[in-house]
């Protein structure tokens, strides 16, 4: 592959991320191309699975990201897990503090 070949694939690569935009700087890009994937796969039982909460922010901000016209259908295919402690401070939810006992009694061997 030319020099300009890979210059323009990343080009290309940067502006289909949004790196250079607004979209592209609030650090859910990786987020947005998953929902995409999943969106424009077709694969009604398929789920995504987000295990992974760094920041004090990206549960809220993932939150607010279903919200945008583009994922508003997504809410049924998103899964989001944490540690229930970090879920807690952002909700209050029976299903948080149902998995929250959960997770605990099986941290201490317990079923």
């Amino acid at each position: 592959m030319a020099l300009a070949d890979v210059l323009a694939f990343g080009k290309d690569l940067l502006k289909y991320r949004h790196f250079e935009d607004k979209q592209g700087q609030d650090g859910l890009d990786g987020m947005r191309h998953n929902l995409r994937v999943l969106k424009n796969s077709n694969l009604k039982d398929t789920r995504l699975i987000v295990c992974s909460m760094e920041g004090p922010y990206n549960y809220p901000d993932i939150d607010k990201l279903l919200t945008e016209p583009e994922f508003q259908d997504m809410n049924h295919k998103v899964v989001i897990t944490a540690e229930p402690n970090y879920l807690a401070r952002f909700t209050s939810t029976n299903q948080v503090i149902s998995y929250q006992r959960r997770f605990m009694n099986a941290a201490n061997g317990q079923s």
